[in-house]
């Protein structure tokens, strides 16, 4: 596992889900979030615990080949755009729908992974 992935809390707490990510690539995310910080000047989700100026987006999973749950939403997001599982603040709407904190929603807008 890479050495960013050893230290998120998320995955030292919940083995089931550091085992699931174990082969996933963060190099899109961690490439998208240096983008972000390059033409915008600002991280891809709120600096702060607060969700105070933030987006609310909707991340709908039509596909997918692992356990849907707030926790790996924020695993998923955090491989594609960068920034931080927690700084996302995913919450659960209902089966396959998850809302989630944005700063840059004009630019996200018309990503696709």
């Amino acid at each position: 596992m890479d050495k960013h992935l050893e230290n998120l809390v998320e995955l030292q707490q919940d083995k089931q889900l550091a085992e699931l990510v174990r082969n996933w690539d963060f190099n899109p995310g961690k490439s998208f979030q240096a983008s972000v910080l390059r033409l915008f000047k600002s991280s891809v989700h709120h600096p702060s615990s607060s969700p105070h100026g933030s987006f609310f987006m909707l991340a709908i999973f039509r596909r997918y080949n692992f356990r849907l749950t707030e926790e790996s939403v924020s695993l998923a997001l955090y491989a594609a755009l960068g920034g931080a599982p927690a700084g996302f603040h995913v919450t659960f709407l209902k089966d396959r729908h998850f809302v989630f904190l944005w700063l840059q929603s004009l630019w996200v807008s018309k990503f696709e992974s």
